[in-house]
């Protein structure tokens, strides 16, 4: 495998593991260091594929709105995130639903 497709890869297993924790702990609590312990990697390279806090999240939330992670959708939403405004109203509509019951 050459060495951008194992950072690719590497890449999408972090934002994977981001995206679980996302739902069973709120986004907003997802930490370099929860992600790198689900991943068995250490919280560097978690910075090195996903960048700053800021950056981690607006990852986060794009993939969560592309794989329609309403839970996660929703946290976003209610929290103002600034990347959450660019979700289409009927989504947002659904994830403020899925979040509320």
């Amino acid at each position: 495998m050459s060495k951008h497709k194992h950072s690719a890869a590497r890449k999408t297993l972090l934002i994977r593991a981001a995206l679980a924790l996302a739902k069973a702990h709120g986004y907003k609590c997802v930490t370099r260091e929860q992600i790198a312990q689900k991943c068995d990697v250490s919280p560097a390279l978690v910075s090195y594929h996903m960048g700053t806090m800021t950056e981690m999240r607006r990852t986060l939330i794009r993939h969560a709105i592309s794989e329609k992670v309403l839970r996660v959708i929703g946290q976003a939403v209610a929290a103002g995130d600034p990347e959450a405004r660019r979700v289409p109203v009927e989504l947002r509509k659904e994830a403020l639903q899925a979040l509320a019951g």
